[in-house]
């Protein structure tokens, strides 16, 4: 055990003068890259180019006040220049999810190839106001491990005024950071997906779910619903590579845990994390969207979890390989596809 300790000690304490000029120039790198990308070499920069075009002829078409304020400053005081835009997303997203994995992950570098892989083309070249939210996000997990509860409901305010959606991780504040009942959080998500799979069309459930949440939240769930009814979305699969990767790592990190008469406060979380991320995939898979950027959403904290069990395992070196080359082949398959590089 002290060896396994001896090791861990190792990979963990890899914070020096190096590794933070490396995080650095590769932060600087990131923004200029995400703010200073073309207008359609990724699939949304024209959807928010025509968006900022309709917030200052007054239609509102995005209702997130961040989004709304900087589209008023970029039109009235930078002339509309969408490069702005950019940039000042990449600057507070980018900056917060590098300061966040330098500063709380166990094993930064690890966090850093996970990040780049898995959300940099996807949140900070795309979907660039979840990439705000998400930052957030990821910087108030410790706060719940620490169960700092005010500092957490704060930053994930800010998250909801980034993006809406993030509305869904106000109950994550009710997570214990000392128990954890490893065969209750375990089972959840194979419940989950066994009601799925024999109720298969849970719309109603879900438009009564969602009539109860506020305003334009509500409307929107419940617009998704209907347009899948219309056949304006794909279904999503429950049992994709991806969902089934997930599962695979939620599964050994079970393993992992059991050995623990009480597990690290930080892994409590996580594992409930990972836990709710999968129950609510299920639960949502009958809404594409919704269960695909929720999933993407609690996704986030893989950034942290994903090298914290690595410490966990005994092969932590193998097992760090095989989540970075997995993080790799997920980048190649997945998110390259997300560009469009004849725009260069």
């Amino acid at each position: 055990m002290s060896e396994i300790n001896k090791h861990a000690n190792t990979l963990s304490n890899s914070r020096n003068g190096v590794v933070l000029f490396v995080f650095i120039v590769i932060t600087v790198f990131l923004i200029v890259i995400s703010g200073f990308r073309p207008v359609g070499f990724d699939n949304d920069s024209l959807a928010y180019q025509s968006a900022v075009s309709s917030i200052l002829d007054g239609q509102y078409d995005i209702k997130e006040p961040t989004f709304i304020l900087l589209a008023w400053l970029d039109g009235f005081v930078f002339n509309n220049n969408i490069a702005i835009l950019f940039i000042t997303y990449a600057l507070i997203a980018i900056t917060i999810k590098m300061v966040a994995i330098y500063k709380y992950s166990q094993v930064p570098l690890m966090s850093l190839v996970i990040y780049l892989c898995m959300y940099f083309t996807l949140h900070d070249l795309t979907q660039i106001r979840v990439g705000a939210a998400a930052a957030f996000f990821l910087l108030a997990i410790p706060d719940l491990t620490e169960r700092k509860v005010k500092p957490y409901l704060i930053k994930i305010s800010i998250a909801c005024a980034f993006h809406f959606s993030c509305i869904i991780l106000f109950p994550l504040i009710l997570f214990s950071n000392k128990r954890l009942n490893i065969k209750i959080y375990f089972l959840m998500p194979f419940f989950a997906l066994a009601a799925v799979l024999l109720v298969q069309n849970m719309d109603a459930m879900l438009i009564y779910f969602f009539s109860y949440f506020p305003g334009p939240l509500g409307t929107k769930a419940i617009g998704y619903i209907n347009n899948l009814n219309l056949g304006r979305f794909d279904n999503v699969n429950v049992f994709s590579k991806f969902s089934l990767c997930v599962f695979s790592f939620f599964i050994i990190y079970a393993v992992a845990l059991i050995k623990y008469r009480k597990p690290p406060k930080e892994d409590v979380i996580y594992f409930k994390i990972m836990s709710v991320m999968l129950v609510i995939f299920y639960v949502f898979s009958s809404v594409p969207v919704l269960a695909s950027r929720t999933f993407e959403l609690f996704g986030v904290s893989l950034i942290l979890s994903l090298p914290s069990l690595t410490l966990k395992i005994k092969q932590k070196y193998f097992m760090g390989c095989v989540f970075i080359v997995w993080a790799i082949i997920y980048f190649c398959v997945v998110n390259v596809k997300l560009l469009n590089f004849e725009v260069l």
